[in-house]
C-alpha cells in the first residue's frame, strides 16, 4: 500500500500556520524548510484524526478539521490529502520534528514557505493562496 499523509492549512482569522522542519541532513522531503504542516497517517487512523494528532505533535495546539480540499502525489509517490482546519489557539510551541512554527498572513504564506514546498502544491492549493487563477 502507498504511503499516505495529510497536509493542513490551519487558519486563525486571516493567518495561516507554517512550520520549519528540523535539519535532518536531507533525509526527509522538507528538511530545514518552512512549509505547511503535515503528518504521515498511522494504520487505522482517519484523515481527520491524523490532522489533529499531527498538529498537536508539531505545534502543541489543537485544531478542528473543517473540510477536505484536494489530494496530490509527491515525487516519492506519497498520497497527500489536503485539509483546511481551524486553530483553537495560537500558542504554538514547536515539537516533534518542527524547530519553529508561526502564524503568518495568508497573503505571505507562499513567500515564507520554501520554493520547493510551494512548487509541490497542487493547482487547487495554488489557487487557494491566489498564485494562479
Amino acid at each position: 500500500m502507498a504511503k499516505e499523509a495529510v497536509i493542513t492549512i490551519v487558519k486563525s482569522g486571516l493567518d495561516i500556520l507554517v512550520v520549519k522542519k528540523i535539519d535532518d541532513g536531507g533525509q526527509s522531503l522538507m528538511s530545514d524548510q518552512w512549509h505547511l504542516p503535515g503528518e504521515t497517517k498511522q494504520a487505522g487512523e482517519s484523515n481527520e484524526e491524523t490532522v489533529v494528532r499531527g498538529i498537536r505533535e508539531e505545534t502543541r495546539i489543537l485544531v478542528t478539521a473543517i473540510r477536505f480540499l484536494t489530494n496530490s502525489i509527491t515525487p516519492k509517490e506519497t498520497l497527500l490529502y489536503w485539509y483546511e482546519c481551524e486553530a483553537l489557539s495560537r500558542d504554538v510551541v514547536p515539537g516533534d520534528d518542527a524547530v519553529d512554527a508561526k502564524f503568518v498572513p495568508k497573503t505571505e504564506v507562499s513567500s515564507v514557505c520554501s520554493t520547493y514546498s510551494v512548487e509541490m502544491w497542487p493547482e487547487f492549493i495554488k489557487q487557494y493562496f491566489g498564485l494562479v487563477d
